[in-house]
């Protein structure tokens, strides 16, 4: 008996003291969120769902999808009113991101919190309506940093390299295949030149590995 006693007592000290080094350490907070985080995700993959299964050649209905989706909102509508509010936050940092559903910015960056708008398109392509949101973002959100991000075994860079992709998919190829001459462009947009010669704003460029999530 006493031997049970003197190890829950332990284990409460032990879980204690991690709650403690959370609220009081920074990188502690960090990690022990990010792995509730990335436990989270490996919770819901348990769950049965469309996206599981999905193919080129996929027979799922469009109106299954919706379902899903809508179902998942409204149980995720509930968990909001039984958790902890999360404060509103300014975005410090825009990201620019391909669509590949490999690439998953929460668990990429490991973070919650708002502190990044998320813009994603295939390629990473910075179109004009991306330039104009990027200038936007810089100008009234006030972010600090903006960061094209590319990655590996990039399907749209393979496609943008090929014949058919440049035949189907002319606009998107162009803006690969032009890809310097645009950041360049979006970095000589008057607004944000004006603030990168401030230091107001970084806008750079960063290649992330597909299969390990992280920068190169």
């Amino acid at each position: 008996m006493y031997m049970r006693f003197k190890k829950t007592l332990v284990v409460t000290a032990l879980l204690g003291g991690l709650v403690l080094l959370t609220l009081l350490n920074r990188k502690v907070s960090f990690f022990v969120g990010g792995f509730f985080l990335h436990t989270g995700y490996v919770i819901q993959d348990w769950a049965e769902s469309f996206h599981h299964e999905l193919t080129d050649h996929d027979t799922v209905h469009p109106n299954e999808v919706f379902k899903t989706v809508m179902a998942q909102n409204n149980l995720q509508a509930k968990v909001w009113q039984v958790t902890p509010n999360i404060k509103d936050r300014k975005p410090k940092a825009l990201l620019i991101l391909c669509i590949d559903p490999r690439l998953d910015d929460n668990r990429i960056l490991g973070d919650t919190r708002g502190y990044y708008d998320i813009i994603r398109i295939p390629g990473s392509v910075i179109t004009e309506e991306v330039a104009e949101a990027v200038e936007l973002a810089v100008v009234k959100h006030e972010v600090k940093l903006v960061m094209v991000i590319t990655h590996t075994d990039c399907a749209m860079e393979r496609l943008a390299a090929s014949e058919d992709g440049r035949h189907h998919y002319p606009l998107l190829a162009e803006g690969i295949n032009n890809h310097s001459k645009r950041m360049q462009t979006l970095s000589h947009r008057p607004a944000i030149l004006e603030r990168l010669q401030k230091q107001q704003v970084w806008v750079i460029e960063k290649r992330i590995d597909t299969k390990t999530g992280k920068f190169l």
